[in-house]
């Protein structure tokens, strides 16, 4: 299979859809505290004010949110791009999940039940009020609706800094982690946290250090412990946007100064299983034939980016970019001489493994 096209035309073809999960409720539970003031504001006010915290929002997204708040019972007149959007009445999330006829609201609870599963100690979101009140009236109705919606809970040993974390994150202020990595004596490092990440059922706390100039990752399950930094401030110029910056990131690496077209060929029918799953929200399905589906991202490649493609060995072809395409081949031929080394050290009564 040959290259596809050019890089110009890859990026207009590819579109960056929203995933619809975390990031939806994130965004809702932001917009409502916009809008708590009353005040009118325009889609493309609202986008604007979310820019900040949700970077990927848009038009059209702020029109499917504010439907969605209505259906909870938002009292927002009609509005459009001039004609700004608005509560009516005072709006709040625990009073309208107290009143949800839940013969309607499956993708309510949905949303809500995903995210208190994931999120477990952000009280500071409100979604254990929330989530509270919808047990409540769920009971009151004599009602189970949530059995047969199950999430994947994965014991995790790092939880319970998670609300620490956030909050830290919210006051903006330095912090010192004491951190045990894998093989590693314990270390203690001045951080200021900005970003909470899941990536494949494990939770990084995400953030500044002066002494490094890539973004400090640490795993949550090798945290050891957090100790506030009294009297210790960070220039602001060199705190980068990071909310940003892990907008066109895969996992937590940042291993790539830009992000860049990411475009590959999976055969069918493994490339269903990304095409129903997709590995970023910047997915977008080029060709769709018989026997492969064409996909594209916008990505800084990582190695979380690595991993994902030789799980779908050898189903799987890099067409863009070069390095990329360059680093599979490199890779698949290391592989090769090693099991060929190895099966002939076998033959002899050895193993290159032993």
């Amino acid at each position: 299979m040959g290259s596809f096209g050019t890089a110009h035309s890859i990026k207009n073809i590819c579109a960056m859809p929203e995933s619809l999960t975390n990031n939806r409720i994130r965004r809702l539970f932001n917009l409502h505290k916009i809008m708590r003031d009353m005040k009118p504001r325009g889609t493309a006010e609202l986008a604007a004010a979310l820019t900040g915290t949700e970077p990927a929002t848009n038009e059209r997204l702020i029109k499917e949110d504010i439907a969605f708040l209505r259906s909870m019972g938002a009292h927002i007149p009609p509005g459009h791009k001039h004609k700004g959007y608005q509560y009516e009445k005072p709006f709040s999330f625990a009073a309208a999940a107290d009143g949800i006829d839940f013969a309607d609201a499956n993708d309510v609870l949905n949303y809500l039940e995903q995210i208190h599963s994931r999120f477990p100690r952000l009280e500071a979101l409100g979604i254990e009020q929330v989530f509270f009140a919808v047990m409540g009236q769920l009971k009151r109705q004599g009602k189970d609706l949530l059995k047969p919606v199950q999430f994947h809970e994965v014991e995790y040993q790092g939880y319970h800094f998670i609300g620490d974390f956030y909050r830290y994150i919210k006051e903006g202020k330095p912090i010192f982690v004491r951190y045990q990595p894998f093989g590693l004596d314990e270390r203690k490092f001045l951080f200021i946290p900005q970003l909470l990440r899941e990536y494949n059922h494990r939770w990084y706390a995400i953030g500044t250090s002066i002494t490094r100039e890539n973004p400090q990752v640490f795993a949550l399950d090798r945290v050891i412990g957090i100790d506030p930094a009294f009297d210790v401030s960070f220039p602001k110029k060199l705190i980068p946007n990071l909310p940003r910056l892990y907008k066109d990131v895969l996992g937590v690496s940042i291993e790539s100064e830009m992000p860049t077209w990411i475009v590959i060929r999976i055969a069918k029918p493994r490339a269903d299983y990304v095409r129903t799953k997709t590995w970023h929200h910047s997915q977008k399905v080029l060709e769709n034939n018989e026997t492969s589906i064409l996909f594209c991202w916008y990505l800084r490649p990582n190695r979380e980016l690595q991993a994902k493609i030789l799980e779908f060995l050898p189903y799987i072809e890099v067409v863009e970019p070069t390095d990329l395409r360059d680093w599979l081949i490199e890779t698949l031929k290391e592989s090769l001489d090693l099991m060929i080394a190895n099966s002939k050290s076998q033959k002899q009564g050895g193993s290159l493994f032993l």
